[in-house]
Formats: structure tokens, sequence, C-alpha cells
């Protein structure tokens, strides 16, 4: 999901935020998801481009590059302004550190409730484990299988062909294992039942206490990067793990780096740096929050003395995010953010380093009593520039430190990402050397903005122990460069002493040992993460990525020889010759069996029911027509909503981020995809969410439903068949017209939007709840016409026109104004009774103490508790009955976020998706009280529910562990 650099304005820069809620400028992260970098200048032939995806028609790449100019710009790359808008969106300070503690606690007191009597056996993993890339959609043209994004990895200090123990850890799926990290994998979960939480933030291995460490929550400023609950240990290689005593100081926080302190022989010495992470993560991003309530611990470097059992934080001082009172926590060195990177020096006792956000890089010479900033940030200014560091012992008996540092890049206004080399930094005042240039024709310019507008995502520098001149780099993808100037700077290796860097991205070698070349090789997916050598070769490493888990063989290859057929003039000639001088030999995805990937939603077609398809994050839209393990990759991108048409089986759509709509008449056939989404670009109507909520008619053929600001239509899937498969294919289309026939539904003007407040003239909604975006539509399958819609400040609207021509006949009646007690917060779903096209299901976000309705730090509206909700309207008689179905004493829901919910109307169950898993109400009834809906599901975040009625079957889709099914009764 996700995001970066310049001439298309970083399209994919969202795909970390997670959901862009535009009030201010929605970056596309969540303070969280990414973009990508804008891709190469494109030519006006139809020979395909090269972009951030893979293969499309120029025609295609200019069309969308000029409607993300347009309509997106360079906010999209920076997380900051959407994470601390969606901080105010929530609540701000509102929450309370009971708020967080008590959502755990809720999951919690459901889980040892058991299952309920009429729950079925268990959840069965519907897969996949192999998801595949085809040839035809991978930016490598070679096929490709792929996992979800890793985090974390460690490696086992003896690493032979034998025996090689490679430890893994994913952004949402847990710690994996295998014993045969040289070999094929063979992959165990080793987390699963111990953790709390199956976000994965660090991995540390002290192989001189035997002890494995593994810190939960991901600690990115982006929208989906998940919170934790502490640090884990354990001592038999993770067979089994104990909490640390001093766990309540990470409660909602993100884990990026555990440090055990070698000059302590007990091991009971342990450093620990955090960050803010996010809950609530729906299908739609309707409203993950990040808050740091007051009085609760605060963000940077911890250190416990006592093996975990305590720990306090280093060199605190009072960090204040915006206008609201009190909306301030403790943070080391005043990090907006929290800390990053952190290193003990491993030749001088008692000098310790770290770095944090927007305040550079810090050192302790004092076992980390106090703390002295060495190097000032250099390249703040977007509210998320990260440091990260490597340190390395010289021949001479000092320390060597190379560091990177980056935010949002030049697209975004904001300084390039660079690297520097200081020699003795363990005292003094080290002298920062810049090796970064922009000139091409400088051996530094290969470190140039390598991780373009989303540093805050995927950024780190690695230098193998004893060899200090060696040193990896590690950034996002420079897409622009691509198969052009370089092979997209991924990973950067140099033996130098980081003076001259080579292009690790791409292998010389193909699967079957022939040589590759431009239009077929292997390659690094996009957005590096984790990095380990190979402790018994320097050469060898294993790279975690958004696409999972590749391994190098430990040589190397000269590949310059394809620069001479990519048109490049002196001095990019040479430079590329050098860049690509030393190249992995062969990569190996180690992908196979690792089931990580991150779902945002999951849906059936009506006319088969083993045929599912769901978007995933950046590893597109996957596709099964009855296997559990093998999935083929139908589309590329960062993977949203998908749906099939009611009565042709044939037709289905997929989302990227934000509102780029794909339809295919052609069972999803890779190169049958046509864009639609032309209207929801050039409407008026902005930015939608990052994943923006899209349906298709469950009984009419033909019709479509989304949300930006206005409900949007469509009763042809967005155009003819000819005519879309002629102009708007993305492989092969001409884009010579308008791709899409969406329109708006009611008044086509800003008085007309659901989000409207009546500074908007003609706006009918009033001013309480106004601002946001949809953030749900739903339609009801018992008739043609209503539709029910929900906003992400807590309007909701029902109807009973929608299929009404002309468009601008169909009227909206809001009805959260017609019950006292709807909650003013992000909804994240809406499940329609089958049976009564006037009842629902509501599921919300965030805390019972929060509004979202907050003007100048003051909120609008009274907090009002419940998640979830019976809704009743009565069309006659305007009026509407809201129906809390949280519960109350030991069967209630508890205080957490539900990010979906499905109503089952066969036996009348209500099933509920949260951050731990998937609960059930019998009957829809809160006297029955919640229960687990059934054993077998990981614990693990559930972003969607779908109810599969073809085989009684409840879907969830899962942020870190595939898709799962359970047979309902």
């Amino acid at each position: 999901m996700k995001s970066a650099s310049s001439s298309r304005n970083r399209l994919l820069s969202y795909l970390r935020v997670g959901s862009g809620i535009t009030l201010i400028s929605a970056a596309a992260a969540l303070a969280l998801v990414a973009v990508k970098p804008s891709s190469p200048s494109l030519a006006s032939s139809q020979e395909p481009q090269w972009t951030e995806d893979g293969k499309m028609s120029a025609a295609f790449a200019k069309h969308r590059e000029e409607l993300f100019a347009a309509k997106v710009g360079a906010a999209g790359e920076s997380p900051a302004s959407w994470a601390d808008e969606n901080y105010q969106l929530n609540g701000g300070d509102q929450i309370t550190a009971s708020n967080i503690s008590g959502a755990r606690a809720a999951f919690s007191a459901i889980q040892k409730k058991g299952v309920g009597k009429k729950s079925t056996t268990s959840w069965f993993s519907l897969g996949p484990t192999n998801a595949i890339y085809p040839a035809f959609l991978n930016r490598h043209g070679s096929q490709y299988v792929t996992s979800g994004r890793i985090t974390a990895l460690a490696i086992a200090p003896n690493c032979t062909t034998n025996a090689c123990t490679l430890w893994v850890g994913a952004a949402g799926g847990g710690v994996w294992r295998t014993d045969k990290a040289l070999g094929g994998g063979n992959w165990v979960n080793a987390s699963d039942g111990s953790f709390a939480s199956g976000a994965i933030g660090a991995l540390t291995y002290d192989a001189s206490h035997n002890a494995l460490y593994a810190g939960t929550g991901e600690d990115a400023a982006a929208g989906d990067a998940e919170a934790g609950v502490g640090v884990y240990k354990s001592t038999d290689g993770g067979k089994t793990w104990t909490a640390l005593g001093g766990n309540s100081s990470f409660t909602n926080r993100a884990i990026r780096t555990i440090a055990i302190d070698a000059n302590d022989t007990t091991g009971n010495t342990i450093y620990v740096t955090s960050g803010r992470g996010v809950h609530g993560i729906s299908s739609t991003t309707a409203g993950a929050v990040s808050q740091i309530p007051p009085g609760t611990p605060g963000v940077g470097v911890w250190k416990s003395t006592d093996g975990g059992a305590n720990f306090t934080l280093a060199q605190p001082s009072n960090v204040v995010l915006g206008p609201q009172p009190g909306q301030s926590f403790p943070s080391s060195f005043g990090s907006s953010r929290g800390a990053t990177a952190l290193a003990i020096d491993p030749t001088h006792p008692g000098v310790i380093y770290a770095s944090a956000y927007n305040v550079g890089v810090w050192r302790s010479t004092d076992d980390g009593v106090t703390w002295t900033n060495i190097h000032t940030c250099q390249t703040c200014g977007g509210g998320a520039s990260r440091s990260e560091f490597a340190v390395a012992t010289t021949l001479d008996g000092h320390t060597r430190m190379y560091q990177t540092e980056g935010d949002s890049g030049p697209a975004a206004g904001n300084p390039y990402s660079r690297l520097w080399v200081a020699e003795a930094v363990e005292s003094g005042t080290p002298t920062f050397v810049q090796k970064t240039s922009e000139n091409v024709a400088d051996p530094g310019y290969a470190t140039y903005n390598f991780c373009t507008g989303q540093c805050w995502y995927d950024q780190r520098v690695v230098s193998p122990a004893g060899h200090p001149d060696t040193v990896f780099v590690l950034g996002s993808y420079t897409y622009a460069e691509d198969h052009h100037l370089s092979n997209a700077r991924a990973v950067l290796l140099s033996t130098d002493g980081g003076n001259t860097f080579t292009d690790e991205t791409d292998a010389a070698l193909l699967p079957d040992g022939t040589l590759g070349t431009d239009a077929s090789h292997v390659g690094l997916h996009p957005d590096q993460h984790a990095f380990v050598v190979n402790p018994n070769n320097p050469n060898q490493f294993f790279e975690g990525s958004d696409g999972g888990l590749m391994r190098s063989d430990g040589t190397f290859t000269d590949i310059s020889s394809r620069c001479d057929g990519r048109s490049l003039l002196e001095p990019e000639l040479s430079r590329c010759k050098q860049l690509l001088s030393r190249a992995p030999t062969a990569y190996t995805s180690l992908n196979n069996g690792l089931q990580t990937l991150q779902f945002q939603s999951l849906s059936v077609n009506p006319a088969n029911a083993k045929d599912v398809q769901g978007g995933t994050q950046d590893n597109g839209t996957f596709e099964t027509t009855g296997s559990s393990v093998t999935w083929p990759q139908t589309i590329f991108g960062d993977g949203g909503l998908s749906g099939f048409d009611a009565t042709n089986p044939a037709f289905r759509f997929h989302t990227y981020f934000i509102q780029q709509v794909d339809v295919s008449f052609n069972n999803g056939a890779p190169p049958s995809w046509d864009w639609i989404a032309d209207p929801l670009f050039t409407g008026g109507d902005g930015q939608s969410l990052f994943y923006f909520p899209i349906i298709t008619d469950p009984t009419v053929h033909g019709t479509m439903f989304c949300g930006i600001r206005h409900a949007w239509r469509t009763k042809d899937n967005g155009g003819s068949q000819a005519y879309l498969d002629q102009h708007c294919n993305e492989f092969t289309g001409d884009f010579a017209v308008q791709c899409g026939d969406w329109v708006k539904l009611g008044n086509p003007n800003s008085g007309g939007r659901l989000t409207c407040s009546t500074a908007n003239a003609g706006c009918p909604y009033g001013n309480v709840r106004n601002g946001g975006l949809v953030g749900w539509v739903s339609r009801a399958p018992s008739d043609t016409s209503t539709l029910w819609a929900a906003t992400t400040f807590g309007r909701v609207f029902v109807s009973k026109n929608a299929d009404a021509d002309p468009e601008t006949t169909v009227t909206f009646n809001r009805i959260d104004t017609l019950a006292t007690n709807s909650p003013g917060r992000p909804i994240s779903s809406i499940s329609i009774d089958p049976m009564n096209p006037n009842h629902a299901y509501i599921s919300y976000l965030s805390y019972n103490t929060i509004t979202s309705n907050v003007v100048g730090g003051v909120p609008q509206e009274t907090a009002l508790p419940g998640h979830v909700f019976s809704v009743t309207y009565d069309p006659i008689g305007g009026t509407a009955t809201w129906v809390s179905l949280d519960g109350t004493g030991a069967g209630a829901i508890g205080d957490q976020p539900i990010n979906g919910v499905a109503y089952d109307n066969v036996t009348s169950d209500l099933y509920a998706a949260t951050d731990f898993g998937v609960v059930r109400l019998a009957g829809a009834n809160p006297a029955n009280g919640w229960t687990i809906a059934a054993p077998g599901l990981p614990v693990v975040t559930a972003a969607g529910l779908t109810i599969n009625p073809g085989k009684r079957q409840l879907l969830a889709a899962t942020h870190g562990r595939g898709a799962y099914q359970l047979t309902l009764p």
C-alpha cells in the first residue's frame, strides 16, 4: 500500500497512510501509509511503460499522472498532516489511558468466556500460502511469490546450508521461524498462542544468553502501522515466550529497536525505542487512531537494568502536538513521534547512540543517563523526518557511524534524503561528512533521494559486524529511474566506507540460471523495511519489504551492459554502468508458506461461492476459485475494496488507493482491466479515503455506488465494455476519451455533499458533524432503491430512491440526528438486514469518550458511548431508533474500536471485527453477551467481514494473516 517521487507526483505515497481524510491535506499515510515515487518520464506512444506498479500503456500512465497532479499533488507524500489531522478527527486528548488499556482488556474478557454453545468448530485458513504475481503483472517481468509486509529480521550466529535459523516479524502477522533459511524456508509461526498482538516492529537475538526478543507494534509514520502491547522474550528460539514485566510502558506503542548491552554480562540491561502506533484499521481506513493519552507513558528511548521488569524513559521533555489544551506527552529529546534507531557502541562501554523523528542523532557516554545531540536534523520541515544509522569499529579502534535521514522529499518541498559518514563518534564533537550528491556525475548520486517521499516509512542502514567499510542503505524505490538510470536503488551496497555504491535491486540471473534482461529478471519489491546479513558471509543478505522476504546468494555479477540499451547519454550512462557493476548473482523468494498478506476486504462472486477476491496492502488484488493454498494475483498495486456484479459472473472490480477503480468483464484476467475513475477525480469532490467505500449493487446488474464527499453511482459498470476495452484498458487503451461515467447523486454542487455545512449553499444537513469524507456505502439486497451511507464524522443517511433517474432527483435522509444516542465518531461499516431494507447494523471506531466534532479544540457535542448499534429507520414517519448492542457487565463488547460488522439473517447472529480478532453476538441480542466467534483465528486485526451466503461462511480479511473462513451454523 503505498508511495513516492517525481514526474508522477508520487501518486503512491499515500499507501502508507491507509486512509487520507482530506480535511487538511490527507497525506497518504495515516501518518501511516505511504505513496510511491513517481515513474519515469512517459512517452506518448502505446509501448508499455514501467511505472511504480508494473507495465501499463504509456497513454494510461500519462493520463493517471495528470489526474494525480491536478487532484492529489505533493501533499500526498507527507504523513505529518494526515496523522495530526487524524489525531484531531478522532478526539485528540479526549482519549484517556483507560480507553487504550480497556480495549485489549475488553477483548481478553470476551476471549476467556469461550466460544458459546452455538458456535461452530473453528476458523479455517483460506490462505494464501502461495500468493503468485504472474510475470505479466510483475514489474520485473518474471513470476514472483509474495507475502505481506516484513518489518523485522533476526538471524542466529551460525548460518550454514544444513542449519540457519532466521526469524521474521510481520507487520500484522506475528513472528515466524525457519531453520532452513539457506534452503526452502519451511515456515512455522512462532508467536501464535503467546502474543496479545500480531503486529511486530522489532526482533533481536542475544546470542550470549540465547535470548530472542520481539517488540510488538510497527514503528512507522504510516496509517496502518499498528500499535502493540510490549516486548516478549524467548530462551528457546521462539517455542515459548514471556511478556516483559515492564510492558506497561509500551501499551499502545510501536517498537522499532531492542538492544541488549553486552557490557552487562547478566543480559539484564535492555534498551527499547518506541513510537506511536494506530488502532482501528477498517476496510475503508475510516478513522484509525494514534493518540498518546494524557497520563500514560510517553515515547522514545527506554532503559531497563532488571531484565525488563521496569523501564525508565531517557531525557524526556513535553511535546505539544496542537492547539487543544493538554494535547501533549513526554518524549525523549522532544521528538513528536518517538525514537527509531539505537545502538550500543561495540567497543566503548557506556556509549549509546539513538535517533528520533525530527531531532537527529543523539549520544550518551554515561550508559544512557544524559544525552547530547551530535547531529541535528538536516531534513526537517515535513513533520516526520526520520534518521537511521549503523555503527562499526574501524581498524584504529574508533567507532564510525553511517547515518541516513529524510522526510517526504523534494516533491513535497522538503530536502532530499541523504547519507553521512562520521568517524570517532564515541567522543567529542564528531564531524558528519555528507556523502550524497545531487550531481549525477558524482559517485555520491547513488544515495540521492534514496527513500524518495516516504523516508518515514522505509529507511534503514546496516553495516555487518567486523566489516566496517561495508554498509547497506535501504530505501523505497526510485521509480523514475527504474530500468533507466538505475534499477531503482531500493538497496545500495558500499564496500569502501560509503564513498561509492552499487545498486542491488535486481539480480543477474533468472531462477533457471539463465541471464536476465531488463524485460525479464528477478528483483526486489519496493519499500524496504528489514535486513540481516549472513553472519558467516557478509556478502549474503536477507531483505524484507512490502512484498515479503528475499535472499541473495552471496555472490555478485556485473550487469552494467544492460545500461547500453537504455538510451542514456553521459554522464547518466557512466553512472548507470557504475551502479550496475556489482549486482547480486541470484535472488530467491522465501515467501512460499509465509502467510502474512494484509487483506483490506474480501468479496464473493454470487454466481460461484468458491470464487473469492480481495485487495491487499501493496500486493495488489488476489483471487481464488477454491484453493486455500494458491491465489493468483489478478492486478498489481495497492489493493483496496473489490466486488462482483449481481448477475454477470465474468465481471468484477478492484480499487488501488484513493478513488482509483478498474473493472474487468473477463473474469479478472490480468490484461482485461479497464480504468473507470476519471469523473471521481475531475468531479470536484477532492480526494477520498485511502481505501474508499465502493460496492456493486447486490441485485441490479451494472450498478455500482461509491463515496467521496458525495455519493456516486454508475448504472453500466462504468461504461460499455466495447468502449472501455478500446479506450480505457490499462495496457492497450488510448485514453483519448473520458473513462468512466460516474455521476453524483442528488445536488451535484457542494451543497449536496453528504459532508456539507450550511456554509455550502443549499446544504440541508446542518453544521453538526460536517466535514470529513464518506466512509461507507451499503445497498439493501431486498429492493432496488435503498442505499445507506455514512461519514467519518458520524453522519448516517438513508436514500429510498438511490436508483432514480435523473441522478439529481435522488434524495438522502439524514437519520443520525433522529436519535439522541448516535455517536459522533467514524463509522466503519453498515450491514443491512437482508429481509428489511430499513434495518441495519452499524459499527463505530475510536472510543466512547470521544467526539469527532471538535472545533478550535472544543467538542461541539457530548460524547456518546456505543460501538455497535441496531438502527431502524421509518421512512413514513421520518423517525429512527438506535439500539446499542454493546451490552453490559461480563457480556459487554467493551470500549474498543470495531472495524466492521456482518449480520447473518439465517441465525440472526451478529459478528464484529476488532483489532484482536472476531466476536459474535448470538441473536444480535445484547442479553446473550458477546463471545469469541470461534477458535482457530490467530490474534490479528480483522479489517473487514463478509458473509458468503452460497456456502454459509463468514470471511475475515485480516491485517497480516491472509483470509480466514468460518462455516456458519
